[in-house]
């Protein structure tokens, strides 16, 4: 493979408006894989069409080492080996991992984490409940919600609870690297304190049941324990935290499906399952590398890097039936994630109904390429977005 073209396209793709795609998206849909670049200028194979995504998926010659040489680092810190525990392990080390703390989360297990769940869920809504209007529902709520909830899975005192919250929520601070580099640091150092408080006295917690399961038999070390931690920490907290602020931005745009909401609390589950099927929280974060020289679609269309392996940049899919979408990525390594919100996706004869997407007039003269929504039902109570046109769709 050789190559034939300067490569233009950086990546991500700029978005003219945050609540939808990239428009140019639009044009590398159902096309071969292409190069773009990433931040640093490093070459990366963007992959789109559905099967191709498949293909690279199932292709074990793509790692996710980051170790890697041709590892690209998106983190705003270099990443000590091991550091997100399995999430950058292979098969079979990657699976030996994942079983030790499967068991945590199985349909039993989470459905006896529901008493504490709503203890924090009914807490917090007071509290907001009694501060003075209006309150920044993503700071007072949905942030803390799964912060509190994975402190106590752990078993984090509660003594420690304040700076528990103010280290994970820096360590999750994207626009001031040198503050999350050193709340990872400050992270790490309490919990290898955490942990080795759990191995001298183990209770009933998550961080205590590993301890107690794993690390005592020799089967994992102290630093793979805290590693692990740190992954289910960061993992579930900003994911969790983005899809309850935006499911409940989402219906409070849509004061009709509310009040259908509202009226027949049997529609909530097919509700949430909706929401969580349309938002995608993760934009980027499944990366591969090629450990050898991969074809992918069709290589005589596909420009190739001087490298012999694939580079990782992201890509996008729509299937061709209506089930949810897949993103990938790929380039001097290989990378595969969601993209975005698809606007086409949302089925059209369920909730939340045809004019899901339809944008208002005034916002589609404001901004052609922005589809979210705007139709008569909108509340002028919407809060404002990071949007240009969001005035003129109110």
């Amino acid at each position: 493979m050789t190559q034939t073209a300067a490569v233009t396209t950086a990546w991500p793709l700029h978005r003219t408006c945050p609540m939808s795609q990239p428009p140019a998206l639009a044009a590398f849909r159902d096309g071969p894989p292409r190069q773009v670049l990433l931040r640093g200028d490093q070459p990366a194979w963007l992959i789109t069409r559905y099967a191709d995504v498949r293909q690279a998926l199932a292709d074990p010659r793509l790692s996710v080492n980051d170790q890697h040489p041709n590892w690209p680092n998106r983190l705003l810190f270099p990443v000590p080996p091991r550091a997100v525990s399995f999430w950058r392990m292979d098969p079979p080390e990657h699976g030996a991992y994942r079983k030790m703390v499967a068991a945590e989360f199985t349909a039993h297990r989470t459905q006896a984490l529901r008493p504490l769940l709503q203890s924090i869920t009914d807490e917090l809504l007071d509290e907001m409940a009694a501060m003075p209007k209006p309150v920044d529902f993503h700071s007072v709520f949905a942030l803390p919600l799964p912060c509190i909830a994975i402190a106590r899975i752990f078993g984090v005192p509660d003594e420690d609870m304040s700076e528990f919250k103010e280290n994970t929520s820096a360590l999750l601070n994207q626009k001031e690297p040198e503050k999350a580099v050193q709340a990872f640091l400050a992270t790490t150092a309490y919990l290898d304190g955490l942990a080795r408080a759990k191995e001298r006295e183990p209770k009933d917690d998550l961080l205590s049941r590993l301890v107690v399961n794993f690390v005592r038999p020799g089967q994992l070390s102290h630093d793979d324990l805290v590693a692990m931690v740190r992954l289910m920490l960061v993992a579930g907290h900003e994911t969790t935290a983005n899809q309850i602020a935006l499911s409940i931005f989402t219906l409070l745009d849509r004061p009709g499906v509310l009040a259908e909401l509202r009226a027949d609390p049997r529609l909530l589950t097919p509700v949430v399952d909706e929401l969580l099927r349309y938002w995608s929280i993760a934009q980027d974060n499944v990366v591969r590398t090629a450990t050898e020289d991969l074809s992918v679609g069709t290589p005589a269309s596909r420009p190739a890097t001087p490298s012999s392996s694939l580079s990782r940049a992201p890509i996008t899919t729509r299937p061709s039936s209506p089930t949810r979408r897949t993103s990938t990525s790929t380039g001097t390594t290989a990378a595969i994630w969601p993209l975005g919100t698809d606007p086409t996706s949302a089925p059209a004869d369920r909730w939340p109904g045809p004019s899901w997407r339809s944008p208002s007039p005034a916002c589609s003269a404001a901004s052609p390429t922005c589809v979210w929504p705007s139709d008569a039902t909108r509340s002028r109570s919407t809060p404002t977005r990071s949007c240009t046109a969001w005035s003129a769709c109110r």
